[in-house]
């Protein structure tokens, strides 16, 4: 019997002429993004003689453009301060409480924004700001801002649920934006720093009212440590800051407010600047972390907030933060991920514009604790790869099938665009 001989011919594949499957960098499309808007960032300032044109210009050196709550009975050390604002990019929101339907002369000028109408207000006032908002509305004042800071959750003052207390002042009162603050880092008895559970219940239901009523999401975060209701709330440095604003921005915040410019009480202890009009340490605590988020800005003002998802490291051992979230999403929610894993606690929040689809991912755990996130994401069939914007640095990966592992250090927060393949 003959025996047949089979030859095989082997030949090598050039990647620009066989289908390997794989996708490299080069084979992706990463679009540009570059916008005006821009990441507010902002201090309660109380005082008119605090800001004269030296700490404006520091202010402005320090990344902020915007003070809320200044306050000056005297109207022409108010319009010397507008104009003055207007040299520096700074907008004012000048503390009108209570405003009796007067009009400044400065109503027209750029850098005066609005007043500040009520600061915490307990559903018994509810009814007077509806009011006062219609009054608004009708007045030469209709397109500036009329400015509420709502309560923090954990206020003893709400007089109903949180969900309740935030829909109704958005809705009834029609107001301009959706604002709280809530100071998440206190200090225990050793010294070290807490996070207060429910910090992420305060986000997400601002959130969810904000996105609902098409209003902007507004944060005030802890700048000063001081004592409140027993609770002793930390010095924060930069990196606290930047972690308080970089969880805030997975909920879509684009309005920030530190808290505080100047000492309100002799318990405030390291404020933006003295009694004597000098920088303190915070003021440069507060300039570099305003570096670390508007490193992001161009990126993420490009985008709209969608929603939000919570990923456990670990289902038993945890934060508890993400446990308070009530509006939050699964992670496949929107057509962009399929799954997500982490071994630390992250929030993802999603974005989109007309073009394209974000993620904003946040490790939420306790700074202190130093602990970094390794977060693998599997990716709908659609995109091969990302670009991730980390601080300043930019980097265009492919996935690994349908995967890719990151790390989100301590603290810190990170926007990733998926990429589809050129056509």
């Amino acid at each position: 019997m003959k025996k047949s001989l089979t030859l095989v011919l082997v030949i090598p594949c050039l990647l620009t002429s066989c289908n390997t499957g794989k996708v490299n960098v080069s084979d992706l499309y990463v679009p540009t993004f570059d916008t005006d808007e821009r990441i507010n960032i902002g201090a309660w300032s109380w005082t008119v003689k605090n800001v004269n044109d030296t700490q404006l210009q520091g202010l402005q050196e320090a990344g902020l453009n915007l003070l809320v709550g200044t306050f000056n009975n005297n109207e022409t050390a108010n319009a010397g301060l507008i104009d003055r604002a207007s040299k520096f990019d700074m907008g004012i929101i000048l503390d009108k409480r209570p405003w009796e339907g007067d009009i400044p002369s400065y109503k027209d000028k750029d850098s005066f924004l609005g007043y500040c109408v009520s600061d915490e207000p307990t559903m018994s006032e509810l009814d007077s700001l509806k009011t006062l908002k219609q009054q608004w509305d009708n007045s030469e004042l209709k397109d500036k801002m009329f400015y509420v800071n709502l309560n923090p959750c954990y206020s003893s003052r709400l007089g109903t649920t949180y969900d309740n207390y935030i829909k109704s002042f958005t809705e009834e009162v029609g107001l301009d934006m959706v604002s709280s603050d809530y100071y998440a880092m206190y200090q225990n008895e050793a010294g070290g720093t807490e996070i207060r559970q429910d910090w992420l219940k305060d986000l997400d239901v601002t959130s969810y009212y904000a996105k609902k009523n098409n209003k902007p999401l507004w944060f005030t975060l802890l700048t000063t440590t001081h004592n409140a209701s027993g609770v002793t709330y930390i010095d924060p440095d930069a990196n606290d800051m930047a972690y308080q604003m970089y969880v805030a921005m997975a909920f879509g915040t684009t309005y920030f407010l530190h808290y505080t410019y100047a000492a309100t009480g002799p318990d405030h202890l390291n404020p933006i600047v003295d009694s004597k009009g000098q920088w303190t340490d915070s003021y440069y605590d507060v300039k570099d972390s305003s570096e670390m988020i508007r490193a992001l800005e161009k990126v993420y003002m490009s985008f709209k907030w969608q929603g939000i998802s919570g990923v456990f490291g670990d289902e038993e051992d945890n934060t508890g933060l993400l446990d308070y979230l009530n509006y939050d999403v699964p992670v496949d929610e929107f057509g962009v991920l399929n799954k997500a894993k982490t071994d630390e606690d992250i929030i993802i929040g999603h974005f989109s514009n007309d073009d394209n689809k974000g993620l904003m991912i946040t490790n939420v755990t306790n700074p202190d604790d130093a602990k970094d996130a390794s977060v693998t994401l599997s990716f709908n069939k659609k995109y091969k790869g990302v670009k991730i914007f980390e601080g300043e640095k930019e980097k265009v990966l492919a996935l690994n099938g349908d995967k890719i592992t990151v790390e989100v250090k301590s603290g810190k927060g990170l926007f990733i665009v998926p990429l589809e393949k050129k056509k």
